[in-house]
């Protein structure tokens, strides 16, 4: 039996679905991640226009269902987020999100958090704060979550606490011959892959080495397995 529900929602993506309809990938922070069918998306003066945009926020109601898609009674845009929207980069770095939730197995009980994960990253990414060291917080947030953070107090193999070198195959800190790494970038590593949201208020904002930043994000692939193509797009621009 179909139940009415109100929830809120981050748009994640937006494709064609018969003819004129759209149909949007939605998160919702009670109940997880649901396809909508968005009526006449596509026809000239579309009046859902814009609440079917990535990086939308919406409240929404809706009968739930356990399976197939879903079609909203009432939507109404919370937050367009349009300063992300009208930069490049933001905007890139905004839709990382939503590819990693795109392709991320979560467990049903745990969507809320991410959804407070996005809400809080898009909000901070919505202001003048540092792009770079939004996306830092985001990796490590997501690695944590997902129970994939990197050893970075002491070797990964041999557990001596003297390093010169970031492994990303063998998922933390390493003694080696040659390493690519300084110091600083060692201790900026440390300091990053250790922090999530809740330390964002707490730790002065630093300007994110670019090496540092490329290896967060290599980690995070390499052992999710998900390829950032917004990531990669940035990369070259």
């Amino acid at each position: 039996m179909a139940i009415n529900k109100q929830d809120e929602a981050l748009v994640l993506k937006m494709t064609n679905y018969r003819e004129s309809d759209g149909m949007a990938t939605l998160l919702l922070k009670q109940g997880g991640l649901r396809r909508f069918v968005y009526l006449s998306y596509y026809k000239p003066n579309s009046k859902t226009l814009a609440r079917g945009i990535p990086l939308t926020k919406l409240l929404i109601q809706y009968q739930s269902k356990e399976e197939g898609l879903l079609r909203a009674s009432q939507m109404e845009v919370i937050e367009n987020y349009n300063f992300i929207k009208s930069d490049v980069k933001r905007n890139l770095y905004g839709n990382i999100y939503c590819e990693m939730m795109l392709s991320s197995i979560i467990d049903e009980f745990a969507y809320s958090k991410y959804f407070a994960m996005g809400e809080t990253y898009l909000s901070r990414l919505n202001t003048k704060t540092s792009p770079d060291y939004l996306l830092a917080i985001l990796v490590s947030s997501f690695l944590q979550a997902q129970g994939l953070q990197p050893q970075v107090d002491y070797d990964v193999i041999t557990h001596e606490t003297k390093v010169n070198h970031f492994s990303i195959p063998e998922g933390g800190f390493r003694k080696v011959n040659k390493s690519l790494f300084t110091n600083t970038q060692l201790k900026q590593l440390r300091l990053l892959f250790k922090m999530n949201f809740s330390h964002i208020d707490s730790i002065e904002q630093q300007p994110v080495d670019g090496l540092v930043l490329s290896t967060m994000v290599e980690y995070f692939t390499y052992h999710s397995g998900i390829n950032l193509k917004s990531w990669e797009i940035a990369c070259q621009i």
